[in-house]
């Protein structure tokens, strides 16, 4: 019976012990300046998200333009091959007429 009031007293001074340690912190944080070092890392977290966002879309950007210019050059290379075929359509249609 004894051990029971004790680890009922035990238990009831931790729960006082840990609202006391709460009601100070939420004390300290209603009277502490708007920028609080939370919400300055908050912010720090923001631009890093912003940050990451703008090398993807660097890298994407970077990948359109390389996929650009693979295009181009493809195109380069089957317009001198259009105009062969074309020429040699030419004169395939001439020499059967």
């Amino acid at each position: 019976m004894n051990n029971k009031k004790t680890l009922t007293s035990l238990a009831a001074a931790s729960m006082v012990i840990t609202q006391a340690g709460q009601m100070s912190v939420f004390a300290k944080g209603a009277t502490a300046d708007p920028e609080t070092p939370a919400e300055k890392e908050e912010t720090k977290v923001e631009k890093t998200q912003k940050e990451l966002l703008e090398e993807k879309i660097k890298e994407a950007q970077e990948k359109l333009d390389a996929t650009k210019k693979e295009a181009d050059a493809k195109k380069q290379k089957l317009k001198p091959q259009n105009k062969k075929q074309k020429k040699q359509n030419k004169l395939i249609l001439l020499k059967t007429q």
